[in-house]
């Protein structure tokens, strides 16, 4: 069709110019046609536990370092930004062994942008904590500050992503907030790091949405610097371009299968699987979607995304400048 649109309450709808054939176009929960889609996996996919094994591995390792790093002293930021450029040192070199799609191989001038965009987030994440140090002044004591911190770390994963999971939600449902989450959207390919291809605006948003509840709560620094450890394995996986087979884990976390989904040119298609880390919340409320009989399209982005900004000041000032973007009412 023309246009694509998503609803936004009662008063209007979300539209961005399109050049998406109307056949293609179908929701969430519908599905899509199987026309024209590309597999998502080459054929030297890893086994099942292989996969397994590297998920397990990364993410135990990933925690275990990053503790031992917060107990000799360093501050959380500091653990969370070696830990992030030694998970992408690996990605990047397991992609270039076992890539999911070749294609996404072959171009990476989309670093001009996700390079500069990773290291504003420690900008916007002052503000966050900011948040966080304010919001501990009401600590309601709520939190089960004797559970072990591994638990703790769980737990918090969990409520936060449930708070995250809507912030999500409207982000693609309220023009004015796919407005700035239309950066992370634009990306047209999928790698370990341009997960964090994220506006300066939606970190901080974001940010503060997750963790306030929490700190209100009474959760622990170490509980959410643990938990910011896992988000950070985690999140290496969901846009890695590695061809996995994780099973049961596409069901249970954002793993790359349910997430290239959500990155489906379709903005219809794309209306589902919200979870940042989890998909608990995706099943409690219908917007997990993974059908067994099709892959996703490698064809990812935003429709009109070829005249989204491929510059770094392009994109800051994206959400009120560029065309592809519009209401009706």
């Amino acid at each position: 069709m023309d246009r694509l649109a998503l609803p936004v309450g009662g008063a209007g709808r979300v539209v961005l110019q399109s050049r998406v054939d109307e056949d293609s176009s179908a929701s969430c929960n519908a599905g899509m046609t199987n026309a024209g889609v590309e597999p998502a996996l080459e054929p030297r996919s890893l086994g099942l536990a292989p996969s397994l094994a590297l998920y397990a591995g990364v993410l135990v390792g990933t925690t275990l370092l990053g503790a031992r790093g917060l107990e000799a002293g360093l501050p959380a930021g500091a653990v969370a930004g070696l830990g992030f450029f030694a998970l992408c040192v690996l990605f990047l070199a397991l992609e270039r062994w076992r890539p999911g799609q070749r294609s996404w191989l072959r171009d990476w001038s989309d670093l001009r942008v996700d390079l500069p965009l990773i290291l504003l987030a420690a900008p916007a994440g002052a503000f966050v904590q900011l948040a966080d140090s304010l919001a501990r002044r009401l600590d309601f004591g709520l939190w089960p500050a004797h559970w072990p911190p591994l638990a703790q770390a769980a737990l918090a994963l969990l409520l936060g992503d449930f708070f995250r999971y809507w912030f999500h939600r409207a982000e693609h449902s309220w023009l004015p907030l796919w407005r700035i989450h239309a950066t992370h959207h634009s990306a047209e390919r999928l790698y370990c790091m341009n997960g964090p291809r994220l506006h300066p605006f939606e970190v901080a948003l974001s940010g503060v949405v997750q963790t306030v509840p929490l700190a209100l709560l009474g959760a622990s620094e170490l509980a959410l610097a643990l938990q910011v450890l896992l988000t950070l394995a985690i999140g290496r996986f969901q846009h890695c371009n590695i061809a996995l087979t994780l099973g049961p884990l596409d069901y249970l976390l954002s793993t790359p299968g349910p997430h290239r989904w959500h990155h489906a040119r379709d903005l219809e298609t794309a209306r589902c699987n919200y979870g940042g880390d989890v998909l608990v919340w995706d099943h409690l409320f219908g917007t997990f979607h993974l059908p067994r009989d099709r892959a996703p399209s490698a064809e990812i982005g935003i429709p009109g995304g070829e005249s989204f900004p491929r510059t770094l000041w392009g994109v800051l000032v994206s959400p009120f400048a560029w065309p592809g973007f519009r209401t009706t009412r």
